[in-house]
């Protein structure tokens, strides 16, 4: 278990001038993603941008990795502040499998069973978007 003074674990990867991160959850050709709300649409036919969840990076944020996971708790759950605690929780016990950049966004690409795992370590905290916090992928996607 990690305070809120703990040093992170030090990250193989390295973006020192990251912009923003993100968690990408795939499984085979399947992903879970959001609409961008404030992606501008430049054409009006054009359909809205989906992307996984993550943001820019905060100025509190230690590295990239913590800004990803700090992203992913506040969208999926609307949860602010996010635990430091639960942020190094999730840092050190979910796998990152593919770790990618791109103009300054640092993403981290997960499984739907690690998902399922950040759904097990976030279950002590109050989301006002579930009745009850999801155990499950079909509790996440169907009772918000």
């Amino acid at each position: 278990m990690f305070c809120c003074v703990a040093k992170p674990p030090v990250l193989i990867d390295s973006y020192p001038s990251y912009t923003g991160a993100g968690v990408l959850f795939v499984e085979g050709l399947v992903a879970l993603a959001g609409i961008q709300k404030h992606f501008k649409l430049s054409k009006p036919d054009a359909i809205a941008r989906l992307s996984g969840f993550g943001g820019c990076r905060d100025p509190t944020d230690i590295d990239w990795c913590y800004t990803a996971w700090r992203e992913v708790v506040e969208e999926l759950f609307d949860v602010k502040p996010v635990p430091t605690a639960l942020i190094q929780t999730l840092r050190t016990q979910i796998i990152r499998r593919v770790v990618s950049e791109a103009n300054g966004y640092v993403q981290i690409q997960c499984t739907f069973a690690d998902l399922t795992q950040v759904l097990k370590l976030c279950h002590s905290l109050h989301s006002t978007l579930y009745p009850s916090m999801p155990k499950t992928l079909d509790d996440l996607l169907l009772k918000r």
